[in-house]
């Protein structure tokens, strides 16, 4: 499960695990699929199927969340029987999501250096539930005045 606020890189994060993966282990023939949820998930799963995997865009309209029940009924579900990698691209929200346990293996969040400074503080729950925390777009830090080692 991938979370990050609207602009972190959860897209671009997606896009580079799948091409590191596909090349790691062209001979093995990894299947990856990528379960986008998102208002409006088309814009973001065209993105990932450009790059061969298998991509379920679920349209959560007005939820805030992805949750096991949008998932579950999402068209072409069923298919990811063959899958060896699920990465679910959850919708830019820190709040609603966390409540939600969608049985995954890893829950992560990508962080921008321009939000870093408040959004630990005002949503701490969701750094409480991740196994892995990214900070990204460090190389601008300087330029939006913020310290990225604090």
């Amino acid at each position: 499960m991938l979370w990050g606020a609207i602009g972190s890189g959860k897209t671009t994060l997606v896009e580079e695990t799948i091409r590191h993966l596909k090349d790691k282990y062209k001979i093995v023939m990894i299947e990856i699929a990528v379960i986008v949820g998102d208002t409006i998930a088309e814009m973001n799963a065209s993105c990932f199927r450009k790059l061969g995997v298998s991509t379920i865009p679920v349209n959560t309209g007005k939820e805030c969340y992805t949750d096991a029940k949008i998932i579950e009924n999402a068209p072409a579900y069923a298919y990811l029987e063959n899958i060896c990698l699920l990465i679910i691209k959850n919708v830019g929200n820190f709040i609603c999501p966390v409540d939600f346990n969608l049985g995954e293996s890893l829950r992560v969040v990508i962080v921008s250096v321009t939000e870093v400074e408040d959004v630990v503080s005002k949503h701490p729950l969701i750094f409480k539930t991740v196994e892995l925390v990214i900070l990204n777009k460090v190389d601008i830090a300087h330029a939006v005045d913020v310290d990225a080692e604090k």
